[in-house]
């Protein structure tokens, strides 16, 4: 916890920074956690909020890597709609700390509102919740709607990409080299 803490005391993006959070961090499930916090929008919660607090690391005793687990977000769909995508808090550094990280990102904001952060996918929950509760959920589903539409209309829809021609081995793989 220390050493993760360390980390978030430097710079970024910067070599150091990128060094330490690759071994530090489970960076994939990491990004994947602050992509679903931006889209859920919880008002009370480190990376979305104002408030320090409402998160919890998990690190993985096999290699000792953090994991963000979301906690405590009872205050979810209050963020505006059109929010930035990126949240604030030392969390931010993971998702700036390069290219690279930007783009894994938004890939995940991306797949998590094309399998299940959408109105179509999302209608059939609020109702049957609603049901079960006695309350009306349309506003969620509004939110989801409204933010995922936001989100979308903020994420790059072509990438410039340069490469070789690649290599066809004999089992049929192609190496492609190049970069984007």
């Amino acid at each position: 916890m220390i050493g993760l803490e360390k980390m978030f005391g430097l710079a970024s993006p910067g070599a150091a920074f990128n060094a330490e959070a690759a071994q530090r961090l489970d960076y994939d499930a990491f990004l994947r956690a602050l992509a679903f916090m931006s889209l859920v929008g919880p008002a009370d919660a480190v990376y979305t909020g104002s408030n320090l607090h409402n998160y919890r690391l998990y690190f993985r005793p096999h290699d000792g890597r953090a994991m963000l687990m979301p906690w405590d977000w009872d205050s979810s769909y209050q963020r505006a709609t059109n929010a930035s995508l990126v949240g604030g808090s030392n969390l931010a550094k993971t998702v700036n700390a390069s290219q690279d990280t930007r783009r894994r990102y938004n890939c995940h904001l991306y797949d998590i509102i094309q399998s299940t952060f959408n109105q179509t996918y999302m209608s059939r929950w609020t109702a049957h919740y609603g049901n079960v509760a006695g309350e009306n959920y349309d506003s969620i589903l509004t939110y989801i709607n409204s933010r995922a539409t936001f989100v979308l209309s903020q994420l790059p829809t072509a990438t410039a990409f340069t490469a070789n021609a690649g290599t066809v081995s004999t089992d049929g793989a192609v190496t492609v080299t190049g970069s984007a």
